[in-house]
């Protein structure tokens, strides 16, 4: 069943923090869902590295205007020990 991006964003906001491979699943799935990346592109990213995938997905979502730069920084902030880019 497909949550509403408001109902992703609040579990991604979540205290204590999803796992990483949790983040990226939800950002993927909104991404596919609300046609941000296409199912080739969905397929390529499953070569990247979870917290790659995470950080791309976020940003490319708030490049469509699918997340604010606000929900953005809550979801990169929560993993940021976790980033490297």
């Amino acid at each position: 069943m497909e949550q509403p991006k408001e109902l992703v964003v609040a579990e991604l906001r979540h205290c204590p923090p999803p796992s990483i491979d949790a983040v990226a699943d939800a950002l993927l799935q909104l991404a596919v869902r609300d046609s941000a990346i296409s199912q080739d592109e969905a397929t390529e990213l499953l070569n990247w590295d979870l917290i790659t995938i995470a950080e791309y997905l976020a940003l490319r979502l708030q490049q469509d205007g699918l997340l604010s730069s606000e929900e953005v920084h809550d979801i990169l902030l929560t993993h940021a020990s976790d980033l490297c880019h």
